[in-house]
């Protein structure tokens, strides 16, 4: 379902390269070292917001993110697109 993020070594890796594909920039991509192939996070460029983390559907191809601030998620969402999460990180 993924062979696009392990022939890229890691899923923040693949998130990168479709962000600059699509000319975005999504700041600092964070690998999770103890999982790269399944989970990555984007730093908020905004005070206050915590890294938005984005982990993959295990029975069907989906990229799921959420993001928070102090507690309160204030955004959160899944698609099958990888160039589609790139550009919700973005905005």
């Amino acid at each position: 379902m993924y062979q696009d993020l392990a022939s890229a070594s890691s899923f923040a890796g693949a998130l990168e390269a479709v962000a600059a594909e699509l000319g975005l920039s999504l700041g600092r991509v964070l690998v999770d070292g103890s999982d790269p192939l399944r989970l990555a996070g984007v730093e908020s460029t905004v005070a206050d917001r915590e890294v938005c983390w984005i982990s993959l559907g295990t029975v069907e191809r989906w990229f799921i993110f959420s993001g928070w601030s102090m507690g309160v998620q204030l955004v959160s969402g899944a698609t099958q697109d990888l160039g589609e999460m790139a550009r919700a990180l973005d905005a």
